[in-house]
């Protein structure tokens, strides 16, 4: 009896961190995170990053950004969800990428806390 291997999902994803698209490989069961690191900016710092886990057919996608600067903290994450061989749709830069559902966002904005709002 012959053992097949896993599928390797292949598809583009934007790396935040080298501001470029890359091949992004995954099979089941693994994760990969493109970007994550601080870096200061001009009035603070700032961190973004991208995590895709790949479960059986599903993808899933967190992306994230936190900073702080003179306007106080923020604080953002979206989650959504894609089907392998699911739609895909093309960025502008002429690259297809999945087409993620939404499945949740937030947002901090640790001053507008402070007013209230």
């Amino acid at each position: 009896m012959k053992h097949e291997q896993p599928r390797t999902v292949r598809f583009w994803a934007f790396n935040p961190e080298t501001l470029d698209w890359v091949r992004v490989a995954l099979r089941d069961g693994e994760s990969i995170t493109l970007g994550g690191h601080s870096r200061a900016t001009d009035e603070g710092w700032s961190v973004c990053g991208d995590t895709y886990a790949r479960e059986g057919d599903r993808i899933e996608l967190s992306a994230w950004s936190d900073g702080r600067d003179c306007d106080g903290r923020l604080s953002r994450c979206w989650s959504g969800e894609w089907t392998v061989d699911g739609p895909m749709r093309t960025v502008p830069d002429g690259y297809e990428v999945p087409d993620f559902d939404e499945v949740g966002a937030s947002q901090r904005d640790e001053y507008a806390e402070l007013a209230g709002y």
